[in-house]
């Protein structure tokens, strides 16, 4: 394997201290159905869940065929859901979210330090961002946007994104251009545009196998299919 809305830039520390704050937030709330610390919490294939799930220092495993009504949130560990479920917001901090096949997310997929990854014919009705975290979507759907600041983002095998990519601008003092790849493979597509806010940032978009973005690309380089390496 290779390598949240238009408007103005938010620095890479008011995405982090966001994000922190929604998944504290979560788990802080009364109406959960479990809340552990040091714990991790396993949901059986084809349970129905009327609440979400929050643990700290602990992962959040959910099984095949499930149904859960609330988000879930994890500090210090990872998400992950089996195919053919439905559940609402996935926030990590610290830890990495996979989500299986035909999966219906009704809410944001949102990591800081950790990768996403979406399998095929799951669909997010919302936005997926990372902090510092690759994006992967395999023959998924993003309604919203699709938005990181240090991660690279791979589109495979006919995933949509309806919104823009959009690269955070991570406010460093370092005089040296980061680099960040953008990968459209096997007919995806972005409907929106792929925006790099950062100048420091050398943001390069790979477009194959009759991918296409139908927006602009703004302060990116294209690389197409077929086109001599440098």
């Amino acid at each position: 394997m290779r390598p949240g809305s238009k408007g103005r830039t938010i620095p890479m520390m008011t995405i982090r201290a966001a994000t922190v704050a929604l998944a504290v937030g979560g788990i802080a709330s009364a109406g959960w159905a479990d809340v552990t610390i040091n714990k991790s919490i396993d949901v059986d294939d084809g349970k129905t869940s009327s609440s979400g799930y929050s643990t700290v220092n602990g992962s959040i495993e959910i099984g095949d065929d499930c149904t859960i009504k609330g988000g879930c949130n994890s500090v210090n560990g990872r998400i992950r859901v089996g195919d053919d479920s439905a559940v609402r917001d996935l926030r990590v901090v610290n830890g990495s979210i996979r989500v299986g096949d035909e999966v219906v997310i009704d809410g944001d997929v949102t990591t800081v330090n950790g990768r996403v990854a979406i399998e095929e014919g799951s669909s997010v009705n919302g936005a997926v961002t990372t902090v510092n975290g690759s994006i992967e979507l395999d023959g998924a759907s993003v309604s919203d946007d699709v938005t990181t600041v240090n991660g690279n983002i791979e589109l495979m095998d006919g995933a949509v994104v309806k919104g823009d990519i959009i690269i955070r601008d991570a406010n460093s003092w370092s005089s040296k251009k980061r680099r960040v790849s953008i990968y459209l493979t096997g007919d995806s597509i972005v409907e929106g545009d792929i925006i790099n806010e950062d100048s420091d940032a050398n943001v390069t978009v790979h477009l194959e196998d009759g991918s296409e973005v139908l927006g602009e690309l703004k302060r990116v380089n294209v690389k197409n299919s077929g086109d001599d390496d440098d």
